[in-house]
């Protein structure tokens, strides 16, 4: 043959119309959105603005700016997530294993790098010890799929750094206000998303046991098993909460936080009827929604006012918002992009096999 695919490749680049092109821009910026997945920011921006409601006198550049920190952080900690799974996710969520396919691992990547030194640099107005709190951020952040730490390899290593997309937002917080980080709601908070953590593992079970990766779920014989001990782990906040209020340390106000005692139990209890994986990946959102809430519950607790109110409606209403319009790559997008991502992780599993 007197031509090349290299040749046709690049004919067909330059003759492709300019709208196309703008198209193309596009959807790769929704799925670098949806990989990014929204709706976890709420959790290290809500800390964030937590901690930050200490101070006495707030900043709008501070409050604007350390919550755009924070978004950015967590959601480069699920594109490197999505980069470093794509075996296990074409098992457990072979869409957002299409979704990586489709954008380019190349792409990906150039996006993370991209990420990580801007958040540094916006750090940089909040002076030293911000940056400082970042920095360890950013390694928790990395660390925490990538190897050579890997932290995730290790169960009690993954609920750590998971648990700090909570804590060290909250720490952010207390820094960028000028308050002192030795707050006890900083336990109740760290152990709280500790325990959260072995909640998101469960619908991942099947993949993750493909991969050889160990899990507080794959750790277990049974799913039973496995809802039982996180459900153990789940109580453990409320040990420490009913603790604090006996030692004085938190005021009575806080017992209201047993309202979602009967939320845990109702997520323990689907858990333990099913091994559905709709089902799963049901409770799993379910379980988002009642750790956001707890946060925002201790937050009007600690701070009742009209801006306390404000933040929990527009987060809540934020989830509702991204979960409809279907802007996550756990859930399964509009019909056409569906097929396409479906057929790259076909591709994908092709060549795993």
């Amino acid at each position: 043959m007197g031509y090349s695919l290299q040749g046709v490749h690049n004919q067909d680049k330059t003759s492709r119309p300019p709208t196309s092109q703008a198209v193309k821009r596009l959807e790769k910026a929704v799925l670098a959105i949806k990989m990014g997945r929204p709706r976890t920011w709420t959790f290290a921006v809500v800390s964030y603005l937590f901690g930050y409601m200490s101070t006495s006198s707030p900043v709008l550049w501070q409050v604007a700016l350390g919550s755009l920190i924070f978004a950015l952080g967590t959601a480069a900690t699920n594109l490197i997530n999505a980069y470093t799974d794509i075996e296990e996710d074409s098992v457990n969520l072979p869409l957002r294993a299409g979704m990586i396919k489709s954008f380019g691992r190349e792409n990906l990547t150039k996006l993370i790098i991209v990420i990580y030194p801007t958040i540094l640099l916006l750090s940089a107005p909040f002076g030293l010890t911000f940056l400082i709190v970042i920095g360890i951020a950013v390694l928790d952040s990395i660390g925490y799929s990538l190897p050579p730490l890997r932290f995730k390899r290790h169960p009690a290593a993954a609920l750590i750094s998971f648990s700090g997309a909570v804590a060290l937002s909250f720490v952010g917080g207390l820094v960028a206000a000028g308050s002192s980080i030795l707050d006890p709601l900083l336990l109740l908070l760290g152990s709280f998303m500790f325990a959260y953590g072995t909640v998101k593992n469960i619908p991942d079970i099947q993949g993750d046991v493909k991969a050889g990766l160990k899990t507080t779920a794959t750790l277990s014989t049974s799913i039973r098993r496995t809802v039982r001990i996180s459900t153990l782990l789940l109580l453990i906040p409320y040990v420490a909460l009913l603790g604090m209020i006996m030692l004085n340390v938190l005021n009575s106000i806080y017992l209201v936080d047993f309202v979602f005692l009967p939320f845990l139990i109702y997520w323990a209890r689907g858990n333990n009827e099913t091994s559905d994986s709709a089902a799963q990946e049901s409770l799993h959102s379910f379980g988002f929604v009642y750790a956001v809430s707890f946060i925002l519950s201790n937050m009007v607790i600690t701070h009742p006012s009209q801006t306390s109110l404000l933040i929990s409606i527009l987060s809540m209403s934020f989830i509702a918002i991204i979960t409809k319009a279907g802007i996550d790559s756990r859930q399964k997008p509009a019909n056409n992009l569906a097929k396409s991502l479906e057929k790259e992780s076909e591709k994908i599993r092709f060549q795993r096999n």
